[in-house]
């Protein structure tokens, strides 16, 4: 993978995140989302709520990011990361395993012990540890299973990059990583001429409407909060300010 590092504002740089880092962005991200509404639907047990995300997320990164797909983070301190699947693997849609089906239309029926969401497949040679952490995240859980199938059937068909998560550790909140993350996939956007696409909570929903994403319908978890699907036309790059060679 190639590192990118990018100076997105004066006070943020961010760079593209290696395998290397995912065990920080895992950390980081869980605490980003330990009170998030929707984590708190389908993960109600505060008790176990950080070590599921944790595992979660690591499981996501090392079976999902590390075949394609892009992860930004903070230089220096890994505070945060932002987690995006590119367009044209959306658009291939190749039986990669360890992905969900929301990428990989012909997986077949998933190949781990124990039970896991219908639209979930792993590697076939799991390792002990892997099957530790898939058994914690599902345990339990089943609005889990019910919160894949949602955000599925309601993905975009057009070519787009899909923003899946983005998160900044609590204790660094607010000094500016979060807007320099979703600011670095937003420049790339814009210079490839490609849209992207996110679903928000009622939290960050006004956030994203600031940095250009419009709302294009709305989702009522069962018994739990509203998600909202937006999406981001990307905008017109002036000839000349292209950078590094990109035009549209």
């Amino acid at each position: 993978m190639e590192l990118r590092t990018r100076a997105v504002s004066t006070a943020v740089a961010v760079r593209t995140a290696t395998p290397a880092d995912f065990p920080r962005v895992a950390d980081a991200m869980a605490s980003a989302f330990f009170d998030n509404p929707i984590t708190t639907w389908h993960v109600p047990d505060e008790s176990r709520r950080l070590d599921v995300m944790r595992d979660f997320f690591t499981v996501l990164l090392e079976t999902g990011y590390t075949r394609f797909g892009l992860v930004y983070t903070s230089v220096g301190e890994v505070a945060g990361g932002a987690l995006w699947i590119a367009h044209d693997a959306l658009e291939n849609r190749r039986p990669v395993p360890g992905l969900p089906v929301e990428w990989c239309r012909t997986c077949n029926t998933p190949r781990a012990r124990g039970r896991l969401p219908r639209n979930m497949v792993v590697p076939p040679d799991t390792s002990a540890e892997l099957d530790r952490a898939m058994t914690k995240i599902f345990r339990d859980f089943p609005r889990t299973f019910e919160l894949f199938e949602l955000f599925n059937a309601h993905h975009p068909k057009d070519s787009h990059y899909y923003l899946q998560f983005i998160g900044v550790h609590p204790g660094r909140q607010g000094t500016g990583i979060g807007t320099a993350l979703l600011r670095a996939m937003m420049e790339q956007c814009d210079l490839e001429g490609v849209a992207a696409y996110l679903e928000a909570d009622e939290r960050s929903r006004s956030l994203y409407l600031r940095h250009g994403f419009e709302a294009i319908g709305q989702m009522r978890l069962p018994n739990g909060p509203s998600v909202w699907p937006m999406w981001r036309a990307p905008r017109m790059i002036p000839e000349g300010d292209e950078g590094d060679g990109h035009r549209w």
